[in-house]
């Protein structure tokens, strides 16, 4: 097809491979970058390619139209396709022998016992595989009888039939319908091993609730409005019902994928022989899920119904070692005990089998068998005479006797022995547990070979309970299931191979054969997928839906020097100077890689060296520090439990930092006579520079001198108080050798003016002293020569008043008028933090000692990382744009670039529609604990300015949930206001919110949240009829949707992958109702894919946007909001390029997580730092609004209260903790 384009060129690729510096041509003979490696190393940056970018293109879905096989003749009355619903209710059934007292004889009776709602076992049941199989069961027998027997489920207690299955003739006069099955117990029927296991009884009864017409279905399927949430539940029900009867994979009986039988999966993977882990336990299995979507019919695009079909791999524990082994082979089964050179239990390492295992490693077993099944087996050595006489007396075989002497326990989960005290679920070893058998004691190895002729191969091994008895280690075997540990970077490079091997335009192919192959196979009814959705009339198209989308048009990025050359997606950052540069004022390191020491010292200087490069300010005394005292700011940590020892080990890192910049320890500020400059931060939330006062020690006290030009209130414009304005312009007390008192500001005399500097205008670099020039508006660094101090005194009532100068030596003492007791200095601005490896252990407890307990920027390095780059100042570059944001404040409000719009006035930083007006842009994210007890954080981001780049954050703890709690969500509305009205100095004019973590089935308990923002305005505007219009739009990056070029000349070539290009934007056809409102205004309310990254592994997958409020419409259209929202995917500071997810959401997901992963040290007595307690309150009341919410209390160490922080990240100095 013809294709339009823009007058835009592209770039090189920055993160080109390996494999030569200008790469090769692709099938369209474009030139493009060099080769694009692996994931751990950078290429060439290849030749500029000037092929002009597109305006649009043709791109391919994963989904396939789902349509009508034929109209039916009376579609207005009773159909045939009618659908009925039935609830499900399963009831277990026990044989129960009855004496007749009148014969003396026994009658067997069947007892049904009803599952209670709020027992346990039922929810055990419903989350295990037992009911597909009981469901299953009924299916197979009732289509013995009668073809026509059509029934699917969901898993839970909800099935569907159409009205003209054979089943809806055996609805009884109260609309139910009763089974009764036999089922094996732990297995599948057709599981080798199932004449072992033996069989439970249920009773089954379906209730006939509702009819759906066909008629409402196929206006739905057809484009028409109508109310889609209902049928799109029937739709997924009939698509995850077929496939999961037809023989394929359950590794979650709860989820909608299905995974291909082990038979066919060398060929769905694509190669001979499945990927496995290392210790061949696992295999990487392929699956598929199916879910249905109903679509808007708008004139651009046909609507109406579609399948949406995702490919997906995991990891699978193996139950043996080859599929083609006899399975009756014990030597086949894979044990849960491994021995060989690394030896381990339930993957859990232990140092020998020949001894028995220490507490701590018991403990770890433990718990590792807790969180899976597994199969007992072993094998009867000793015969039993008498029993092998019965059981040819019955007929049985030699072949038989031998097979009943294996003995085979399934789906088996450790349990508590409740005849123990205390109740216990493993003990040490056979050899140390004894019972009494036979009236004599006997250890477990004893009994096991008496009893049955079995000598234990580990009899020093531990035992575990299951409710069949003790059993040793050694019986135990591995279940075929999910694999619970897939963290191994071995297995996650091989999902990733199979993912870059089956990406862009590959991706659609892998999906049509999979989907071919689901549609085709056949279920244990005899039905095949397609055959199944014909007894509903429906059928699923074969072809994929092609599509024309829109490419967006790429902002301008620029640097102070330059204009950058942009690439599809990405730029570089080769000879940049940052828009506008941070200052790293002070560092200090904490190196946990003691074996590293040379490499911590090359991060650091290298690190400097490429921040000056980029125009990051550094001190010369800081530069002099890394060159020749790096070992007087640097912590080599020496013990053995980093994670337990982080805590202590960065507190001695700060007070090392303290020595050296406050009490110039080394005496290099004294030596150069220069001052550390610094900000602090006090009672009354005003974050100022400031410069340490020379002698840096009077009586114990350290003094500070004040920035007075640019106080700044970021936290609390109003809380300055009266007399620290007064006091603010003065740093010192003075008292004259004449004895005359003065207020007076320390000044520094030059040869080159009369003129007196201020101490922060003054400075040591590069062997010399400058001072600041002002000229015209403009500030200029320019050598000057020092003479000494001296002290100006002005009126305290006006302090423009100058009184006297006088001169150092004439002063006989002073006192400071701001002590630095008073006020929280940032000393260190950064700590370096440098690990041996990727232990997320460790980054986790430093990033909550420094962020979170200390307030402290930092900035964690890996060593094997860093040690890997071929090109350390490539990899330092890209490290310090994150650095430049994390040092940024509201004196430097530093960004290391800017974007640049058709609406942007000059040279000015901005976003679409953004910096028009004052608007306050809000990223929401969440994370949640583990279990119904943990917590879920709620974080957010707000961007400071129109160019989106500067942020500042907050984070509130709640009880698990995916809505926002009404106190948290006003929180963070009132702090986002206050961070950006202190920023702006004036107020927000309309709010863009961006949220994420929310499912379509909360999409209406959004406008809950809402209404707080509402609340909330009104609050802080103390209006309650006051109002600012909200554009409200819901991020989802968890969904199915997948688009791809619909051919090669569509899309960007990367290496070996054709993926869309950055900016691709989908907005209509397949767009879904989900649980939105239809509004007759277009503006108000819709959705639309945006894939703003390049895909250079893999294949893109885009953001869906849902918009769920507008009251910005008049000027925040479809197009506006879509150019808005792309534009700032290019303002993340960690990364060079246009990135997936809004930076304010992005950031906002990455502090949630951050603080989650903390919040273990918060509990049980808090974490204690520098005489404060930092201790995670949970109320036992709820609040005003009915909530309980949860938040850190900060005591000193004698239990004295100092605050409650439900913002548990309020730091004074740096806003941009996630970066």
């Amino acid at each position: 097809m013809s294709m339009a384009y823009e007058g835009i060129g592209r770039g090189g690729l920055r993160d080109g491979g390996r494999g030569g510096r200008d790469g090769g041509r692709d099938h369209n003979k474009r030139p493009r970058g060099g080769g694009d490696g692996d994931r751990y190393h950078q290429g060439g940056r290849g030749p500029r390619d000037n092929t002009p970018r597109p305006t649009e293109c043709e791109v391919m879905t994963n989904h396939n139209k789902l349509d009508i096989v034929m109209d039916p003749v009376n579609v207005e009355g009773p159909c045939d396709y009618d659908i009925f619903r039935f609830k499900v209710e399963f009831k277990n059934v026990r044989r129960v022998a009855v004496n007749d007292p009148e014969t003396g004889t026994d009658t067997v009776n069947f007892e049904e016992q009803e599952m209670r709602a709020d027992d346990k076992s039922k929810k055990r049941f419903f989350s295990g595989p037992m009911p597909w199989r009981v469901i299953k069961k009924i299916i197979t027998e009732q289509r013995e009888k009668d073809s026509n027997f059509i029934l699917d489920y969901d898993g839970a207690e909800l099935a569907v039939a159409p009205r003209h299955s054979s089943l809806n003739g055996q609805i009884t006069e109260n609309g139910t319908i009763h089974f009764r099955v036999r089922v094996k117990a732990d297995c599948e029927e057709d599981d080798p091993e199932a004449n072992k296991v033996r069989e439970r009884s249920f009773a089954v009864s379906l209730t006939k609730t509702t009819e759906v017409p066909f008629s409402q279905i196929m206006n739905a399927i057809r484009g028409g409005n109508t109310s889609t949430e209902y049928l799109t539940m029937i739709i997924n029900l009939i698509l995850k019902s077929s496939a999961k009867l037809s023989g394929m994979i359950l590794l979650d009986p709860r989820s909608p994928t299905v995974y291909f039988p082990l038979t066919e999966q060398e060929r769905m993977i694509g190669r001979r022989g499945l990927p496995e882990a290392r210790d061949g336990t696992s295999n990487l299995i392929a699956g598929v899920s199916q879910t249905a979507a109903f679509t808007k019919n708008e004139q651009i695009g046909s609507g109406g119904a579609f399948v949406v079909t995702q490919t997906k791999v995991n990891w699978a524990d193996k139950e043996y070692w080859r599929l083609s082994d006899n399975h009756d082979d014990d030597r086949n089964w894979i044990p849960l005990l491994l021995n060989g050179r690394n030896p381990r239990i339930a993957g859990v390492p232990i140092i020998s089998t020949e001894q028995p295992l220490d507490k701590d490693t018991i403990n770890l077993v433990e718990k590792a068998l807790a969180k899976i099944r597994f199969n007992i087996r072993y094998t009867i050595i000793k015969s039993d005479a008498e029993r092998d006489k019965a059981m040819r007396a019955r007929g049985k075989t030699q072949a038989e006797i031998e097979d009943s002497r294996r003995k085979v326990f399934k789906d088996q989960g450790i349990s508590k022995d409740i005849n123990q005290d205390p109740h216990v679920r493993i003990m040490r070893s056979a050899r140390d547990y004894t019972f009494k058998w036979n009236d004599i004691d006997i250890t477990v190895s004893e009994y096991y070979l008496q009893k049955y002729g079995i000598q234990l191969q580990y009899p020093n091994m531990p035992i575990v309970h299951v409710k069949k008895g003790w059993f040793p280690a050694e019986f135990l075997h591995q279940k075929f299931a999910r694999s619970n540990d897939a963290n191994d970077r071995d297995m996650i490079d091989q999902v990733l191979r199979y993912y870059d091997g089956h990406a862009g335009s590959a991706l659609m192919q892998d999906v049509i054969e999979k989907r071919r192959t689901l549609l085709n196979q056949i279920r244990a009814d005899g039905l095949s997928l397609a055959s199944r959705l014909n007894f509903y009339n429906l059928r699923i198209s074969d072809d994929p839906t092609c599509l024309k989308a829109k490419i967006i048009q790429t902002p301008a990025i620029k640097f102070r020097n330059e204009r950058a050359q942009l690439r599809d997606g990405d730029f570089n950052l080769k000879d940049a100077i940052f828009s506008k540069p941070a200052a790293l004022n002070s560092f200090v390191v904490v190196n946990f890689a003691r074996n590293n020491q040379h490499s911590c010292a090359d991060y650091v200087q290298t690190m400097l060296r490429v921040a000056v490069n980029h125009g990051i300010e550094i001190p010369y005394v800081t530069m002099e520090v890394a060159r020749n005292y790096l070992e007087n700011v640097t912590v080599l940590y020496s013990g053995s439990h980093p994670v337990n020892d982080a805590l202590d080990a960065v507190g001695r890192a700060i007070e090392m930092a303290k020595k050296v910049y406050i009490h110039d320890s080394l005496n290099i500020f004294r030596r150069n006579n220069d001052l550390f400059k610094t900000f602090c931060y006090n009672e009354c939330q005003c974050t100022i520079e400031c410069a340490v006062l020379p002698p840096r020690s009077v009586n114990g006290s350290v003094g500070l001198l004040l920035d007075y030009n640019k106080l700044s209130s970021t936290r609390n414009p109003n809380a300055m108080s009266d007399n620290m304005a007064m006091d603010r312009y003065f740093s010192h007390k003075i008292k004259r050798r004449n004895g005359e008192e003065h207020y007076a500001r320390l000044k520094i005399r030059i040869t080159q003016t009369d003129t007196r500097i201020d101490p922060l205008d003054f400075r040591f670099s590069k062997g010399r002293h400058e001072a600041i020039r002002r000229s015209n508006g403009e500030e200029n660094w320019v050598t000057v020569n020092f003479i000494g101090y001296c002290y100006e005194c002005r009126d305290t009532k006006n302090t423009g008043v100058i009184l006297d100068v006088v001169e150092e030596h004439d002063v006989e003492a002073f006192s400071y008028i701001h002590n630095i007791c008073d006020w929280e200095v940032e000393c260190p601005s950064l700590i370096i933090s440098y690990h041996p490896d990727k232990d997320k252990a460790l980054y986790d407890k430093v990033k909550c000692v420094t962020n979170q307990i200390g307030g402290y920027q930092s900035q964690i390095a890996v060593a094997e990382t860093f040690e890997r780059q071929k090109n350390k100042n490539q990899y330092a570059s890209a490290v310090l744009t994150k650095l430049n944001a994390k040092l940024s404040n509201p004196y430097n409000k530093a960004v290391s670039w800017k974007s640049i719009c058709e609406e942007s006035v000059g040279d000015v930083d901005s976003i679409p529609w953004v910096a028009v007006k004052p608007t306050l842009v809000v990223g929401i994210g969440m994370a949640h604990g583990l279990g119904n007890c943990g917590k879920t954080v709620v974080a957010a981001s707000v961007c400071l300015d129109g160019g989106c780049m500067r942020l500042s954050h907050c984070c509130f703890l709640q009880q698990k949930s995916d809505i926002i709690s009404t106190g948290n969500i006003k929180d963070i509305i009132k702090t986002s206001w206050k961070e950006f009205t202190a920023e702006n100095e004036k107020c927000p004019e309309r709010i863009l919110i961006y949220r994420d973590g929310m499912s379509d089935g909360n999409f209406e308990r959004a406008d809950g949240e809402i209404a707080n923002i509402r609340s909330a305005i009104s609050e802080i505007l103390s209006d309650n009829s006051a109002t600012i219009p909200i554009t409200y739009v819901i991020c989802q990056s968890q969904h199915n949707i997948r688009m791809v070029p619909k051919d090669e000349t569509q899309g960007n070539r990367r290496g070996q992958t054709v993926n869309v290009y950055s900016g691709t934007c989908l907005d209509h056809t397949v767009m879904e109702f989900g649980a939105l409102s239809v509004t007759e205004n277009e503006r108000n309310n819709y959705d639309f894919l945006l894939t703003p990254q390049a895909g250079i592994k893999g294949t893109s997958k885009p953001i869906y946007f849902r918009v769920r409020i507008n009251e910005n419409s008049d000027t925040l259209n479809k197009q506006t909001l879509e150019w808005c929202t792309y534009h700032m995917c290019w303002k993340y500071p960690t990364a060079t390029k246009a990135v997936r997810e809004v930076p304010a959401v992005k950031y906002a997901k990455r502090l949630a997580n951050q603080v989650l992963s903390g919040l273990e040290n918060f509990r049980y007595g808090g974490s204690t730092w520098f005489g404060k307690t930092f201790e995670l309150i949970n109320p036992q009341d709820a609040d005003e609004n009915g909530e309980i919410r949860p938040y850190i209390r900060m005591t000193t160490v004698d239990g004295e209260e100092l605050r409650n922080m439900f913002n548990v990240v309020d730091l004074p100095f740096r806003h941009h903790l996630a970066a």
